[in-house]
């Protein structure tokens, strides 16, 4: 499967003169039973898991909070508290199992998509130049 980079404006600097970025960004549908939502993603390479809002885990009928709590560091080096749920992503037409975390307090309206849930399912292949995401 291949994937277009989305393109977004940025306020030039001295630094970086350009006005747009290119993101690795797809879109995607997180199921679980009958529940599904439509949504975007971020190929996140520095992401160890899967991460959403817990507003996404409500959506899809989940009660957010349970056992299954782990706090993650980000860039800001402060943990945030995700809850691990089995549910199932769509990329492309594929359906696959995913171990997805959710949080109150992470306030994205898209999924990052890691290492352990994404990563392990697909070989990736990044191509910058050519704005292109391919997934096997």
């Amino acid at each position: 499967m291949k994937f277009s980079y989305v393109r977004f404006p940025s306020k030039p600097s001295k630094v970086f003169p350009e006005t747009s970025i290119i993101k690795p960004i797809i879109h995607i549908a997180l199921k679980n039973g009958e529940n599904t939502i439509d949504t975007f993603a971020l190929i996140d390479s520095g992401a160890d898991y899967c991460i959403s809002s817990a507003e996404f885990g409500e959506a899809l009928g989940l009660s957010v909070e349970n056992e299954f709590g782990l706090d993650i560091y980000g860039i800001s080096g402060k943990p945030i508290k995700f809850y691990f749920h089995n549910i199932k992503i769509i990329i492309g037409g594929w359906e696959k199992n995913c171990k997805m975390g959710f949080s109150r307090e992470f306030m994205m309206d898209f999924v990052i998509l890691g290492q352990k849930g994404f990563f392990d399912l697909f070989k990736i292949t990044f191509d910058y130049k050519r704005e292109i995401i391919e997934l096997k």
